[in-house]
């Protein structure tokens, strides 16, 4: 159990990385919304989505590598649909709460002084 939840941190921090280095490459296009009158929370939105949609790539790849050898050795089994519907959903929800550190940068950050500094 300590295993699975140390993953699953281990998980959380990755994905707030990768969101929060494309977050920082996109500065200047998330100052470029807000100065064309794009709410903040449009704007969280469309990051947690981002957040998201890494998730459920990384886990349907992560799934498919992982659980086609099994079926292969120890032919289909139906927990393995729920196992699959349960990883790529977990998946999503990490992938969008790793988005709070981008996010959180993102409302703090003035929409000219990152715009005009690129």
């Amino acid at each position: 159990m300590v295993a699975v939840a140390l993953l699953v941190v281990l998980a959380l921090i990755s994905v707030a990385v990768v969101l929060q280095t494309g977050a920082v490459e996109d500065a200047q296009a998330f100052s470029a919304l807000r100065a064309t009158g794009w709410r903040d929370r449009s704007i969280a939105m469309l990051i947690t989505s981002q957040g998201a949609i890494i998730g459920l790539v990384g886990a349907a790849v992560g799934l498919l590598v992982a659980v086609t050898p099994m079926t292969v050795i120890f032919g289909p089994s139906p927990a393995t649909l729920l196992v699959l519907a349960v990883a790529i959903f977990a998946a999503a929800v990490l992938a969008a709460s790793g988005a709070a550190l981008p996010i959180a940068r993102h409302q703090a950050a003035r929409p000219l002084s990152e715009f005009l500094a690129g």
